[in-house]
């Protein structure tokens, strides 16, 4: 308990700050000075060029009748918009380079410059949420790519990533410890993050319940229901991802678990919804002597995950994002000579490594680490079959993560 008493403090202490920015960053350049401001919302950094906003950051700004030019790090996105005032009428431009994206905006209509520069801004917002049709999926695509902290996918607290790390947990570390009755589970988990410029915390409530067959010892069907809270400065994001897998024993070593599991993400802060659904076959082989204090377990997973068509909140669209993965693991596990209310202690130390394939990704590998300690999978004195306190650690190119996590299983 030591051990984990320090890892506790290690969490604690981690700054959560590192390396800290907002996900939105505009530059603003009107008659050739430039001021920069940083936002956590997706809409309010959008909207920094409204005449009202630029009035107050630019003390002589002529509203509605002088040029701008803003650079936009879209959650590590680069996009340019240009305000062009011409008499009589207006223009607004949209672009991004990376994807050879130009948006034009125009308004003569409007006899006001002042309401016609606001009002090609609120074209170009509603452009954004909802009317870019296929443009916007491509700019969400792109997100996936560049952005360390995209909701959908592309690094380990995206929503693809939650996906796949649950079904392979449940179809290779979790078989053949489990009572022969059914169980109800729940744990709690947080974790401190530092992603290419970017930090934050995260908060994760995974419930489950496993059905065990009676007629096939080791045959199970698991339901999951986890919950996630992340934030990113003043950004929230919420996930969740229900899973359903069917544990099947092959010999008494060897077991395989298809599951199916459905996500869902959303995020107004960080302008960010979408659905997922994902296939995944997991393999799980123990070895273990019966003179050896250790069992040893081999897990590997491959599976097919994508995103479906979603719309809610004033965003609309299916980024396309596909991608096959292949995960694999080995876990050890041994008695460490100390007891809980009367039961051994058991000791879990878990590698893992993640490979993702197909639509291109900020991380489309990483690394997972795990140290656990807890009850055996025998009766306690109370109801409940097993407590685990446990130290986690993800990294990857350009991403490291820290956690712990408590379960509770009765």
């Amino acid at each position: 308990m030591t051990i984990l008493f320090a890892l506790l403090c290690v969490f604690v202490m981690w700054p959560e700050e590192v390396a800290a920015r907002d996900l939105f960053i505009i530059d603003v350049t009107i008659d050739g000075q430039q001021e920069r401001r940083s936002y956590s919302d997706a809409e309010t950094a959008l909207k920094a060029i409204e005449t009202t906003r630029l009035g107050d950051i630019f003390p002589t700004y002529m509203k509605g009748t002088t040029d701008l030019t803003a650079a936009v790090n879209f959650r590590g996105m680069l996009g340019h918009v240009n305000y062009d005032y011409i008499n009589g009428g207006s223009r607004l431009i949209f672009e991004v380079p990376t994807l050879a994206i130009r948006e034009v905006f125009e308004d003569s209509t409007v006899a006001d410059p002042v309401a016609r520069q606001d009002r090609l801004v609120d074209r170009f917002v509603d452009f954004l949420k909802k009317d870019g049709g296929e443009i916007l999926n491509r700019i969400q695509k792109e997100l996936a790519r560049v952005s360390p902290v995209d909701p959908v996918a592309g690094n380990p607290n995206s929503l693809q990533s939650h996906v796949v790390k649950d079904a392979f947990k449940t179809g290779a570390f979790d078989v053949g410890r489990k009572p022969t009755r059914n169980q109800l589970g729940l744990s709690i988990s947080g974790s401190s993050f530092s992603a290419g410029g970017f930090s934050g915390t995260s908060f994760s409530l995974p419930l489950s319940y496993v059905v065990n067959v009676e007629s096939k010892p080791g045959m199970s069907l698991s339901f999951k229901l986890p919950v996630t809270y992340t934030k990113i400065q003043d950004a929230e994001i919420y996930s969740t991802n229900p899973g359903l897998a069917l544990t099947y024993p092959v010999n008494n070593r060897w077991s395989l678990t298809p599951s199916i599991g459905y996500g869902l993400v959303g995020s107004q802060n960080a302008a960010s919804v979408a659905q997922m659904l994902g296939g995944i076959i997991t393999s799980s082989y123990l070895f273990k002597k019966p003179h050896w204090d250790s069992t040893l377990t081999l897990g590997n997973s491959i599976g097919y995950v994508t995103t479906l068509k979603f719309s809610a909140s004033g965003y609309s669209f299916n980024p396309g994002i596909t991608n096959t993965i292949f995960k694999n693991g080995l876990m050890i596990e041994r008695p460490i000579g100390m007891e809980l209310f009367g039961q051994e202690l058991i000791g879990q130390l878990s590698y893992a490594h993640s490979y993702f394939t197909g639509s291109a990704l900020f991380i489309n590998q990483y690394h997972e680490v795990a140290l656990s300690l807890g009850s055996s999978w025998e009766e306690l004195n109370f109801l409940t079959d097993e407590i685990r306190l446990g130290f986690t650690s993800t990294f990857g190119d350009d991403f490291t993560s820290i956690g712990l996590t408590l379960g509770y299983e009765f």
